[in-house]
């Protein structure tokens, strides 16, 4: 039997494409804006001690700095799942889809190996023929990060990243995409560019890698027709990125 049991839950869905969009593109920078613009109004208003009450959004060495992208990305994920909710749809989008201990480990294995072998043939490429390496980020120190923020950057970005973009982007808006009946091939390559546009920070060498890691995610989606796989693959090539910047910076 079709996730889609009936009319009702499919049409819905489709129906949900636009604000499928909205919530896995739009709605960070969306928050992240009206932060600023209520982070600048209080200190016109208070200065030192609005300065004070913020310093965790705009002291970029404050301890809280990296988990605070996390719990924005968590609210995020919650005001959507009630919105699903609310339409009774959450769980077609929540589908776990199968898997096995054996699934996940090749799917990690797999986002882990395959990106680091590609990355390592474009550099003997370039090396061959005599052209400099790009840079992945936009920043020369990106892959930095001062110690009493460790904690905070492996919770956003291993435990709390995995989960809700996965949920937003191969969960709610492939799960639309599929509602209205388009091929797998559109739906993997839309919702990995969707996914790219959200990475900010990179160079556009960089923002390659990334929409090739939003099509193994978007791939592992369909199928295992759930969102184990790719949240594991997701949870797996960000654990490495963290142990990377963790052992360059401080090893």
């Amino acid at each position: 039997m079709s996730q889609f049991s009936g009319n009702t839950p499919k049409d819905e869905l489709a129906r949900l494409l636009p604000v499928a969009i909205f919530w896995s593109v739009f709605a960070y920078f969306l928050l992240r804006y009206l932060l600023v613009q209520l982070v600048g109004l209080h200190i016109q208003i208070s200065g030192d001690s609005a300065r004070a009450f913020w310093a965790f959004f705009i002291d970029p060495e404050h301890p809280a700095r990296m988990v605070t992208v996390g719990y924005a990305e968590l609210l995020i994920g919650l005001l959507c799942f009630e919105h699903l909710r609310r339409r009774g749809v959450e769980d077609c989008v929540l589908q776990a889809g199968r898997f096995g201990m054996l699934s996940i480990y090749l799917a990690a294995f797999a986002t882990l190996v395959v990106p680091e072998i590609v990355f390592r043939t474009v550099i003997m490429f370039l090396d061959l023929i005599g052209r400099e390496v790009p840079r992945l980020t936009t920043d020369e120190n990106a892959g930095y990060f001062p110690p009493n923020q460790l904690m905070g950057l492996f919770i956003s970005a291993v435990i709390i990243a995995p989960v809700v973009e996965e949920f937003l982007f191969r969960g709610f808006l492939m799960t639309s995409m599929q509602a209205r009946g388009w091929p797998s091939w559109l739906i993997v390559i839309l919702s990995a560019a969707a996914f790219t546009v959200l990475h900010v920070g990179y160079t556009g060498f960089g923002l390659m890698f990334i929409f090739m890691l939003g099509c193994m995610f978007g791939a592992l989606r369909l199928w295992s027709g759930g969102l184990i796989l790719p949240m594991a693959a997701h949870a797996a090539f960000n654990m490495k990125t963290f142990l990377f910047s963790y052992f360059n910076a401080y090893g």
